[in-house]
This record gives C-alpha cells, structure tokens and sequence, in this order.
C-alpha cells in the first residue's frame, strides 16, 4: 500500500486498536489492546483514515528516517514465540490411538516500511525494513520446560482444541494450526497443555483472506518416554478454498465448505497463498525430546 505525507491510517479489529502515521522523517506507530475474551473479539475489520481513541498512555513508538517512502506492507505472520496451548477440557488420548487437534492462534502484523539505498537502487530491488511487529491479541508468557533450567519462554493461551473440522469458527485476524498426536504407547496420554513451535510454522492464506498454517506431528513413541516432533505441511487436514468472499461480513463457519478429506488433494495447500515463511527451523536436537518438553 501507499501512504501520501501526513497520512493518518487506524485499523480497529480484534482486541487492536492500531494507527500509523507517515511524517517527512517518521513514521509514527501507535496502539493499544482491549482485555477482552476470544469470544468477545471484534470480528469486522474496520479501518479508516484519521483521528482515533488513542492517547499518550497509549503505546507509541516512532521510527525515524532521513526521508520516508510512501510504500508499505503489512504482513501477517505467526507469533515470535512457542504457544503453549491449554485445552479448556484436556484431553486423555487412548493406547494406539492418533487424533488432530485444531488450534486457533492470534496472528502478528509485521509492519515494513521502503527504505531504497543506493545498492537497492542499483540493483533494481525493492528494500524494506521492518519497523515492528504487533500481536493482534496480547498474550501472558508462560515458562514451559521440566523444570526452571531447562525450558523455554513461551506464550499461553487456552483452546477449545477441536477435534472436528465442522466445528471451526474461522476469523480474518486468525490461524488455524493442525496439531496431531499419536501414541504409539501400550498406555494413555493425557494432554493438558501442549508446547506448539509457531515460529516453525508457515503460514497461509486461501482467496478469501483466511489463514491455515502447516501442521505439526507429535508422536509418542513406544516403550520409550520420548515424543517425535515433526512439523510437516498436513496438506490432507486443509479446508478447500473457498471461491466467494465469505470472510467479508468477518466470520463464518467451514462446514459447508470443507470437501471430503480424505480425497483432498495433496497439493492443496501449496495452491494457497504463502504469506510468510517459517521465522526459524527446528534446531535437530528438538525434534526428539522427552514428554514434558511438549506436554504437561
């Protein structure tokens, strides 16, 4: 997008409200977050040029050039973190049994602005640099590990952990992640909380503006205590595409939408839009750990 001199530019949606201004020599980033329930969240995005309910309590951040350029992006993207998702029931998965849970996770926007040097220039590239990255919902950090020296800051948040693809709520500002766990063990596993590497994760978008990110396999493997993980695109648990503008009026319900799964195409997630590429591999020493690495 582009944003002329002077520009005042607010987006209000979710639990965000959010504006940016272009000045000769800044740019101008303020936003504020409402303590509000998923639920609760605002599900149309509204946007408009102009003054808002900003204040100077508000957060505010300036980002100062020699001179601005009038182009911009703003990309959605997933958390910077690992999300330590809580289901709100939890989840007690039977010997030999597999299941896919559904996770919805509140996107980031990446805010980057042009900034053409004269290599860029030459070059005949574009240059942007990020100015900042903002949570469309903010989340409470959560120490996740065995004990305090081994583990990792991660954010929390609690889940419904779906089970039935028919059963999900879509919403414009948020991500569906597959998660599906096997246990390959004689005996139950009882899931409480699971510890999802986000910033593992591509993310991507359909024609109507709504967001999938590729999967994740969690395998207990047998007679041992050791869980597998895997972050393999689950092409055959994405929705179909949906043709008409749906996500417009900001929510809807898939169930009409989904195909049978089983004869998804495999390539059918590779026909969405990638919006951003994973932030980071997974290190190799992380793909097998013990079980309280990624459950508790």
């Amino acid at each position: 997008m582009t944003f002329a001199m002077g520009k005042n530019q607010v987006w209000d949606f979710g639990t965000l409200l959010f504006s940016l201004k272009r000045q000769p020599h800044e740019w101008q980033v303020h936003y504020k977050h409402f303590n509000i329930n998923p639920e609760a969240e605002r599900n149309e995005v509204l946007t408009w040029c102009g003054e808002c309910s900003l204040t100077d309590d508000d957060n505010f951040k300036r980002f100062v050039f020699s001179r601005t350029h009038k182009d911009l992006t703003i990309t959605p993207t997933l958390p910077d973190r690992n999300l330590v998702a809580k289901p709100i029931v939890s989840i007690t998965l039977m010997p030999e049994e597999q299941i896919t849970l559904y996770v919805s996770v509140a996107l980031w926007l990446r805010v980057s602005v042009k900034s053409p040097t004269i290599e860029s220039i030459n070059n005949n590239k574009d240059d942007y640099k990020t100015l900042c990255e903002l949570p469309i919902r903010e989340l409470s950090n959560t120490w996740f590990g065995p004990n305090t020296l081994e583990g990792e800051l991660c954010y929390a948040s609690k889940t419904h952990a779906l089970v039935n693809q028919e059963s999900l709520t879509l919403k414009p500002y948020r991500a569906i992640v597959p998660v599906s766990v096997i246990n390959n063990q004689p005996e139950i596993l009882k899931v409480e909380k699971i510890n999802i590497p986000v910033p593992a994760l591509g993310l991507y978008r359909n024609s109507s503006g709504l967001f999938w990110a590729s999967g994740v396999t969690l395998v207990k493997l047998k007679n041992s205590n050791q869980i597998k993980l895997s972050t393999t695109n689950n092409t055959s648990i994405t929705p179909a595409d949906k043709s008409d503008n749906g996500a417009a009026s900001g929510i809807y319900t898939i169930a009409d939408e989904l195909t049978n799964t089983s004869n998804t195409s495999a390539s059918q997630l590779q026909q969405w839009e990638n919006v951003s590429v994973p932030r980071r591999p997974i290190e190799e020493k992380f793909i097998t750990r013990a079980y309280d690495v990624f459950f508790s």
